[in-house]
């Protein structure tokens, strides 16, 4: 994780998130990009990427996506969204393939203390502070299950490791792992507003932004105008903009206003009975300035 940026992850308040003052995330995605990434044209030519960071599987997505990708940073207004990344990055580069599905699979119990030990010196003082606290309070003494009675992250949101052509393309075979390793460093963390992060970069130019429902949300994003604007600023000439909405009518007609033109979409409406089931129905839209 790159410590030189200048809203460290070390600044969390790891107080507020165990009192419960902040929402819970997914630990993995709910949303099935892989493929529509897969398809972009030009993918080639993605280098650099900013995005937000949800359950950090964007990122690991991406890596294992854009195969000249040299450096993705993302950010996250929830803090444990942040954690969660930078865990996650410490659990695989320590683990093997076999021990990494060992472990989300829940393929047989992994002792926390053992697990805890070999990632720990990994990840940031702000996350140190709180992953002690769920170790050394829980009962349990299975890894995954500690994680999950913390009541940090959604109970449903550890089941998409069972559906990882599905959802997780890093974790599909033992060679897209190994790559994926290999590209942890590019990797940067990011906390606080998606906009106010943006801004940071100066003179630094994306080959595509990544925005996750936020433009749907006026908590995530108060003002749409100036995002947007942004957003268009820090694209590079061809930079795409890549959405996740469960609104896509409204987010087209919002976008193209902008200047953007459709790029390439994948459309999905609402299912009750696959929503009942965990499986979500998020549209996906990428656009050009």
């Amino acid at each position: 994780m790159n410590k030189k940026i200048r809203q460290l992850l070390q600044k969390i308040n790891s107080e507020k998130i165990l009192s419960k003052k902040f929402y819970p995330v997914w630990f993995f995605t709910n949303e099935k990009i892989d493929k529509f990434l897969s398809r972009l044209p030009g993918k080639e030519n993605i280098k650099k990427i900013f995005g937000i960071g949800g359950a950090g599987d964007f990122a690991f997505t991406a890596l294992s996506v854009f195969e000249n990708l040299d450096e993705i940073n993302v950010c996250d207004i929830r803090k444990t969204a942040n954690i969660t990344i930078d865990l996650k990055i410490a659990l695989f580069e320590k683990l093997t393939f076999e021990e990494i599905l060992e472990l989300f699979l829940d393929l047989k119990p992994v002792n926390k203390k053992q697990i805890y030990e070999r990632v720990k010196e990994k990840i940031s003082p702000a996350s140190k502070n709180l992953f002690d606290f769920i170790i050394n309070n829980c009962k349990e003494n299975n890894f995954l299950l500690c994680l999950k009675k913390s009541g940090l992250w959604y109970k449903d949101s550890f089941w998409q490791a069972k559906h990882r052509t599905t959802y997780l393309p890093y974790l599909t075979s033992r060679t897209e792992y190994q790559s994926l390793k290999k590209k942890l460093k590019n990797i940067n963390i990011y906390d606080g507003d998606f906009y106010d992060n943006l801004k940071l970069s100066q003179n630094i130019y994306y080959d595509l932004i990544y925005t996750s429902n936020i433009l749907d949300s006026k908590f995530y994003c108060k003002q749409v105008d100036l995002y947007l604007k942004t957003i268009k600023e820090k694209l590079n000439k061809n930079g795409i903009l890549f959405i996740t909405t469960q609104g896509p009518k409204k987010m087209l007609n919002l976008i193209e206003e902008y200047g953007f033109r459709l790029f390439c979409k994948e459309l999905h409406r609402f299912n009750a009975l696959a929503s009942l089931l965990g499986h979500y129905s998020f549209s996906f839209l990428s656009f050009k300035k």
